[in-house]
Formats: structure tokens, sequence, C-alpha cells
């Protein structure tokens, strides 16, 4: 009965030991002191998601740039924001707000626009962010059942969990997800090592995950990071460990340069071109972007932006590979392709003053800057001496032979023997050395010497070219003045001959009319019979004013005579937006002129371009006499035109056969310059509604004018052929 009750009991006790979980081992456990984990600060490490897309962080601060206000983003691996000059579609940017990003980028469709990117960038998901509208933003959880098994994949990267946050999570997808997502939990019993991608098989527990077995692991790169939850059902779910124990073998970690002094944004100063020349800009144009830690270089040439891989030892060698660049075709191609081929040709670099020195084995190809407001022209030449040749350094003496080591049996005459021989090398060497800094001291002498007396005789012929020009100025305003005289004399003895003719004729007529009248005919009286000489004098007047209605000028061309009139009852003009001048009570249209569009390049198109509107005669049918300027009016065709945005008024430059207007003028890279200069400022003054006197306030200098029409931008310029423009001049 006692035995009975004894098994009875022993099975209760076995029931309810099981219901309740516990296992009563079969032999003895030594319980195991866990070891310490340490809790370093967290490495952030660069998540790489799926294919063909990036994960970006966007500052919540925005900058000024070319297109206006730019975001500053950093890519995963980088340390430090850069701009941004571009756009993300399907992403809208709110400053004050910060944002984690998933982004794909693609290459563009041609055709391409200058200065525009090849790549377009696409957003695929907020991943986190501080901003409102994307407050609803949560990390989806896979929706297999609690307990089922499943196939996970955790990228090799890890990525801060909450913005500002040093807490890390994984990048974690499971099977059938197309992207990566953060996971904000934990994989018990699992260590992650960083560096490594992964495919495990874990069952849920939760919004968490009970590990099973690793299926995949597949090395990626070097890093000494490890991960693993600190215990279980912990809501801080994951520590960085960098000493857990793994049955993988720990690597140490080591002292690898992330960055170095060529990691900056380098713009183009000076490039050499060809023996003895070079070629020198300011505008932050060309420049190229340096990462050595990711072997990569980017940039943009004149009309294309471009990458490769660059190889450094970050001390002195520099090369790069085989650019990869956009096709777009623009005016500055052959710059773009100058600019490659010089890049190509370095083997050799040198930081000097802030300014990168590009070479090929120490000649001079090329300096940048990492200053871009640094206008000033930089004093390296194609000549200058790199600090890895001076010769002030003295190179270590290459050993030729190896002197074996002397032994019981050498005699040691042999060993001073050899020991003097090295020495007298040595010194021969020295020798060798001091002659070549006596020759290159005196080389540098000579140079100077030289570049004295060059500059000497260019400050010589210069003095001389000036007194020349101004001997030529002298002569051809003597020329100018001598000329005014005898036109003067010629006017004059013209005036004193047609006197002279017109006092023949009256004594001719008063000799006729007394040897025609009878010596006792009594005179009539003076009121009824006017002399001859008084009779006369009408019609030379009336000549005279007819011939000084006009006077003729070059290819027949005539000054205009016209009659002022001060009153403000001013006829309607016949056209409107066309000038005319009021002579006594009728408007008159100017010389209406066909001009044709032209531009000069200069300098191949390194000096910019001009442009003209051109007539082809070289002066005016309508000229006015200086300082006697007729009025002036214009219509509009409604109230709400502005006469200022209708014509201006501009000064020619006159040529043998024709007159230019220069109505424009760029720089090299499309910068605009002050034409100004030949315009001549006006005023409207309303007379009634729609028409307008154009008011000159200075006195217009000789020469040939016209009244162009405003156009906007250059888009009508490039499209019509020819543009009718009015035109007179100031005679002297």
């Amino acid at each position: 009965m006692k035995k009975t009750l004894s098994f009875l009991l022993t099975i209760l006790i076995l029931n309810v030991l099981a219901q309740k979980g516990v296992v009563i081992p079969t032999t003895p456990v030594t319980p195991q002191k866990s070891p310490s984990v340490s809790k370093p600060k967290p490495v952030n490490t660069a998540p790489k998601p799926a294919a063909g897309t990036e994960i970006w962080k966007v500052d919540a601060t925005s900058t000024p740039c070319t297109l206006g206000q730019c975001m500053l983003i950093k890519k995963a691996g980088q340390k430090e924001f850069e701009i941004f000059e571009d756009i993300i579609e399907g992403f809208e940017f709110t400053e004050g707000n910060t944002y984690t990003l998933q982004v794909r980028q693609t290459l563009k469709q041609p055709p391409i626009q200058a200065n525009e990117s090849i790549y377009k960038y696409e957003l695929v998901k907020v991943m986190a962010s501080t901003d409102s509208k994307y407050s609803n933003i949560s990390v989806p959880t896979p929706t297999t059942n609690t307990g089922a098994i499943v196939q996970i994949d955790l990228d090799y990267g890890t990525i801060a969990c909450e913005s500002g946050s040093e807490k890390q999570c994984f990048l974690l997808k499971e099977k059938g997800r197309k992207e990566y997502e953060i996971f904000n939990g934990c994989i018990y019993g699992f260590t992650y090592e960083a560096g490594n991608r992964y495919v495990l098989q874990a069952r849920k527990n939760g919004e968490d995950y009970d590990f099973v077995k690793v299926i995949k692991k597949e090395f990626v790169e070097y890093n000494p990071t490890k991960i693993s939850c600190v215990n279980q059902r912990n809501p801080y779910s994951s520590t960085i460990q960098t000493n857990a124990t793994s049955s993988v073998k720990d690597i140490p970690a080591t002292s690898i340069p992330t960055s170095s002094a060529l990691d900056k944004k380098w713009y183009l100063r000076k490039m050499k071109e060809s023996e003895g020349s070079s070629f020198t800009t300011d505008d932050n144009v060309l420049w190229i972007q340096i990462s050595t830690f990711n072997d990569k270089l980017k940039g943009f040439g004149a009309c294309n932006k471009f990458e490769a891989v660059v190889r450094t030892d970050l001390v002195t060698s520099f090369q790069i590979s085989k650019l990869t660049s956009g096709y777009v075709n623009c005016g500055y191609k052959k710059l773009e392709e100058l600019f490659y081929s010089v890049l190509q040709q370095a083997d050799r670099f040198e930081i000097r003053n802030g300014n990168l020195i590009l070479s090929k084995q120490w000649k001079y190809l090329m300096e940048l800057t990492s200053d871009p407001n640094q206008k000033e022209e930089t004093s390296t030449s194609t000549n200058y001496q790199p600090v890895a040749l001076n010769t002030n350094t003295v190179q270590p003496v290459p050993v030729q032979s190896i002197t074996p080591t002397p032994t019981a049996n050498t005699p040691p005459a042999n060993v001073s023997a050899a020991s003097a021989t090295d020495n007298k090398e040595v010194d021969e060497l020295q020798k060798q050395v001091e002659e070549l800094k006596k020759q290159l001291e005196a080389k540098k002498q000579t140079d100077a010497a030289e570049a004295q007396k060059k500059m000497e005789q260019e400050k010589l012929q210069q003095q001389q070219e000036a007194e020349k020009l101004k001997q030529q100025l002298a002569e051809i305003e003597k020329q100018k003045q001598d000329e005014a005289k005898r036109q003067k004399l010629e006017q004059e003895k013209i005036q004193k001959q047609k006197e002279i003719e017109e006092l023949k004729r009256q004594i001719a007529e008063k000799e006729k009319e007394v040897t025609t009248t009878p010596s006792n005919q009594i005179p009539k009286s003076s009121s009824t019979n006017s002399s001859p000489i008084s009779e006369t004098k009408p019609i030379t007047s009336s000549s005279t004013v007819v011939k000084r209605e006009t006077e003729t000028l070059q290819d027949n061309y005539e000054t205009v005579k016209f009659t002022v009139n001060k009153g403000n009852n001013i006829p309607e003009p016949e056209y409107p937006l066309r000038p005319y001048y009021l002579d006594g009570n009728t408007l008159i249209q100017f010389e209406r002129s066909e001009s044709s569009f032209d531009m000069k390049v200069k300098g191949a198109g390194y000096g910019g371009v001009d442009r003209f509107l051109t007539a082809f005669s070289p002066e005016s049918k309508i000229q006015f006499k200086d300082g006697n300027m007729p009025r002036i009016f214009i219509s509009t065709e409604s109230k709400s035109i502005d006469p200022y945005d209708v014509i201006s008024l501009c000064k020619a430059i006159t040529q043998k056969d024709r007159r230019r207007f220069k109505i424009g003028s760029s720089k090299m890279f499309g910068g605009a310059r002050n034409v100004s200069g030949n315009i001549i400022p006006v005023e409207f003054k309303k007379i009634r509604d729609t028409l307008f006197e154009v008011i000159i306030p200075e006195q217009l200098e000789v020469g040939e004018y016209g009244f162009l029409p405003i156009m906007e931008g250059e888009s009508n310029i490039l499209t019509s052929k020819t543009v009718k423009i009015n035109c007179f001049g100031i005679a002297p």
C-alpha cells in the first residue's frame, strides 16, 4: 500500500512539474558565469538597401545654390553633409525638419540639357522624419502568425533607429518583401556581425524573433562590430558588442584612415594648355570632389558631370581611371575635353598654401583651390619646384653592393678598406649634390636677370608705343583742325564769289537802265519806282533762303530744316510704337532702316560674345544740325503700354559701309556684361492718352543714332532675321 501511494505521489509531482515547463536534467549542470559585456559607443555603419537604392539623411537647413535654395544631404559612409543641387521626385522638403530617405538613382534618357545632371532621383520611402506630414509613417511588421517560422534577410550595415539617436537598428526584410525596413526589435539567441549579409530562419515572437538557424552568411566588408540582445524581452533590445563570444574569430580594429586633406571640393584656377601657355579662370565652373576612403572622384567639366576611380597613397601618388561623363554638347566642349585630358595625365599631387597642384612626373599640369571665394590668380607657374624634389634635402644614397659581415677569418684591414671605399663614394655623391645646388642657384639668378631684362624691354616698348599713339592722335587732331579751317575758307570763298557775281549783275542792270533812259526824262517818285538794286535784293534773299534749306553731306545726305512748334496741339501719329519728329504742325517719320542681327566672338570664345543690330549704310539720310534737335513724339496702342518698354535710343558704331548698334554682350560662361555705355537715357512726357513726347536730357554728340525696339529675352533675337530701326544723325 505504501509503495502504491509513493508511486502515485511521484506521478502527480512529475505531472505538475511538466505543466510548469520545468525540465529535470539527467546530469548535474554546472552554472557558468556569463561573460561581462562592455557597451562602447555605437558605430554608425553605412547601410546599403536593395539594389539601385541608397539611404540618405537630409539636414534640417538648406543653403543658397544655383537653383535658389538646395538641401544638404549625407549619403551612407559620408561624414559631412554636401549640397544637393537637384530634386528628388516625389519628395517635398520642409525647412526645420530632418529626414531619412530611401532614394533610387537612375540614368536619364536623352536629350539632356546643358548643365543638367545625367541622373534622376526618385523617392522610394521616407524611413524616418520629424515632419508632421510624414508623422503617420511606421515600420510595417510582418503579418506572419506568432510562432510561425519565417525566413528573413539582414543587410550588412545598421542605421540609427531614430533621428539624432545613437541606438542602432537592423535593416530587415522578410521573404516575399522587396525593400529593407528598419527593425527596432530583437532576434533572441543571435549575434549579428556587422559587415556580413545574413539569411536566417527565425520564429515569430510578438514583434521580435527567436533565432532558429543561419541559412546563408555572405561577407561584404570588414567591420569588427557585433550586435546581440542583452537579455530576453529587453525593451532596449540591441546593444553593440566588440568582444562578444562567437564561433567566428574576432579581428582586432585597425587604424584605417577614413579621410585626408584631398577629401574636398576643388575649383579649377589654372590649367596648362600647351608648352608656354596656360588657361586661367575664377568662375568656379570646372571642379572636382575627391573621396579617398571610397576611391571616388566626381566633378563637372564645362558641359557635363563626370565620375572616376581615384587611387592615391595620400602622400604624392595620384592616378585617375577612365572618366564616365554625360553626352551634352555645348559651346565649351573643347575646354571640357582639355580638362578631362589634363586631369587623366596626373600621377603626382601636392597641397601647397591650401591649393591642390597636380603634375605628371612633377611637371606642372593644373592648380585647384578649395576656397570658391579665392579669385586671385595663383602665382604657381609651369616651372614650379615641388617640395618632394627640393635639392636642399639630401636623398638617401642607394647601396649598390652588400659588404659581407667580417668573421674571425676576415682581416680587419679589408673591413677598413671597404668602409673607406663607401665613404669615398658618399663624398663623391655629396660633391655632385653641391655642384647641382650651385648650378641650380646660378640658373635661378640667370632666369631672374633675364626676366628683369625682359620686363624692362617690355616696359620700354610700351612707353614707345604710348608715345607713338600720342603723336598719331596729335596728327589726327591737327588734320581735323586743318580740314575744318579749309572747309570754312572754301565756304567763305564761295560766299564771296556769290556776292561778287550778284554785284556785277546789279551793276550791269544799272548801266542798262541808264543807257535806255533819255537824259531829259525825269525819274518817277521813289514810292512808285524802286531802284534795280532794291528790286533784285528780294530775289537774292529768296535764292539764299532756298539754298539754305538743305546742306549737302557725304553720299548726298542732307541736313533737315524744320519749323519749331512749342505748342501741345500735336496731331495723332499715323502708326503707333514708331517715333516721329515735329515740323510745324506735321509729324514726319525718321529713316526706316532694315537691320540684321550679327555676333562677334572674341578670343575663340574665351573673351565672350558681343551682339549687334547692323544697318548696311554709313550714314542716315536724315541729319540734324548739332545743338538743333526737333521735338520727337511716339504713341502707344493702349493706355496700359509703358513707352519705356517700347523703344530705346542707342548710339551707333560707324564703320566704312555700315552702322552697328551694340545690344548685348556676355562672358565666357554666360555672364552678362554691361552695354549701357551705348544707350542714351531718355524720358517720356505724357501729352495725352497714348501720346508721349520723347525728352533727350543731354545734348547729343555728333554721330549716328537709332531708336531700337526693346525685345524680351534673346529668343526673339535668335529667331528673327531682320528688324526695322528708326535712324537719324547729328551733323557738325
